[in-house]
């Protein structure tokens, strides 16, 4: 019965807390969108006017650029069109453009120029010179230590300067006493920025809202203080807007309730 009870409150709750940090690639599906403006900031995502409803947008019908941002297609140089995404070692990089700008799915390009996914990308220390450690994607971000000489992963605290910190979106330099930290939503001065910060040590993204009271960007505590011109765009595309509640919901709430309801029938 303690278990019992310790899971009904984990469901209870599960669409408060547990949702303010974001953790890709729980992103929804054009299905899932309701309304027409989360629609058009889906990713590849069409709203349909005669049914009322969101669609995936054909890989054929996306630009390159698109359509390497798309995780369900990529681009084919051979026939100058996007396609379904089907396998990694099927795209081949040339002289102007990288994997990655084939296809998300694979950002690692082997000599030859054949591409890969994410499970092949080498460690920092696989690169050898500073050239290599800025522009070949590895498995972390990576940053060229010039006294070690030697390619190590990002630490935002590690920054020598100003340069250095800015350089990685995810760090904050502060003027006051001339250090490097992890970005976060007090450090955005901007309503129209305040949206969403990369947690670059847990591989997630942290919700903001802004206060209008106090003119300050905070973390958001839970999904109740997103309305429906930032339910989407603040979570990253992993939130949606319910106009039949008025709230922002989690696409991925329904799946986790459901494990956590089969679980409840186990230990009954």
């Amino acid at each position: 019965m303690k278990i019992t009870q310790s899971l009904f409150f984990a469901i209870l709750f599960a669409n408060v807390y547990a949702d303010v940090l974001i953790k890709l690639p729980y992103q929804c599906s054009c299905s899932q969108l309701i309304t027409k403006y989360d629609c058009y900031n889906g990713q590849g995502c069409i709203w349909n006017e005669y049914n009322g409803t969101c669609q995936p947008q054909p890989c054929v019908s996306l630009n390159s650029y698109d359509c390497a941002h798309d995780k369900n297609c990529m681009w084919s140089y051979t026939k100058n069109q996007c396609d379904t995404f089907q396998f990694c070692n099927q795209l081949q990089a040339n002289g102007s453009s990288s994997c990655f700008d084939l296809s998300i799915n694979c950002p690692y390009q082997s000599t030859s120029g054949v591409c890969g996914g994410i499970d092949k990308l080498e460690p920092c220390s696989a690169q050898t010179n500073s050239s290599d450690c800025y522009s070949k994607i590895s498995q972390t971000r990576c940053f060229f230590d010039n006294k070690a000489s030697k390619c190590i992963p990002v630490e935002c605290s590690q920054m020598p300067n100003m340069y250095n910190c800015t350089y990685f979106d995810y760090c904050h330099w502060n003027q006051n006493n001339g250090t490097c930290a992890q970005l976060n939503c007090n450090n955005t001065q901007h309503a129209s920025s305040c949206q969403y910060v990369y947690i670059y040590s847990t591989n997630q993204f942290q919700t903001c809202v802004w206060n209008v009271t106090s003119e300050t960007c905070n973390p958001a505590d839970n999904a109740n203080q997103l309305i429906q011109n930032n339910c989407t765009i603040n979570t990253v595309g992993s939130y949606r807007w319910n106009p039949n509640t008025n709230t922002c919901q989690s696409c991925y709430a329904k799946i986790i309730t459901i494990i956590l309801l089969q679980l409840i029938l186990i230990f009954v």
